[in-house]
């Protein structure tokens, strides 16, 4: 049995890591961007809550901010 405690808890690694590729339109031009974020990182996540992803269009060199839900699944293996 598993039980998650309902509240959110913050990650103490400052450069967090993750094998994810975040895909979204540039507000200023409309081309799509691609942040890596095995290269680009989430700096002190909290699981269970909302992380500010940076984002920069290589056609038009804008930076902007996206939000994104960081969660964590635990599975029991038998």
């Amino acid at each position: 049995m598993i039980h998650r405690n309902a509240e959110s808890y913050r990650v103490e690694v400052k450069r967090f890591y993750l094998p994810f590729e975040v895909t979204v339109n540039c507000p200023k031009c409309g081309k799509p961007c691609t942040e890596d974020l095995r290269r680009n990182y989430l700096s002190y996540p909290t699981i269970g809550g909302i992380a500010d992803l940076s984002v920069e269009c290589p056609e038009c060199v804008h930076f902007w901010n996206v939000k994104c839900r960081f969660d964590v699944t635990l599975t029991l293996v038998e």
